[in-house]
């Protein structure tokens, strides 16, 4: 369980300006500080979980903001290693 979770909304360059991009080379993170956004975490575990209601409210919330901030909707969640430990919210293949 985790009591926060964290996400990288954006990057403060060693200048102070603050870019919503990631630099494109590795020789150019140096100096760059992560900005993060934190949410409330939860304690229940989501392994094995196969259905979207039955993820904690704060796992819903962190995926949901995932996709906001993205831009990009989640249909496939894995919550294990084998295939029957996936949660699908979409079918990515429908037209």
């Amino acid at each position: 369980g985790m009591d926060e979770v964290k996400i990288c909304t954006a990057y403060k360059m060693p200048d102070g300006s603050i870019s919503q991009l990631p630099p494109l080379s590795a020789h150019e993170y140096e100096g760059i500080t992560p900005v993060y956004e934190s949410m409330p975490g939860w304690k229940e575990s989501t392994f094995g979980v196969t259905k979207w209601e039955d993820l904690p409210v704060n796992a819903q919330n962190y995926i949901r903001r995932l996709e906001e901030l993205s831009g990009a909707k989640v249909a496939i969640l894995s919550t294990g290693p084998e295939r029957d430990q996936t949660i699908y919210l979409d079918d990515p293949f429908a037209d």
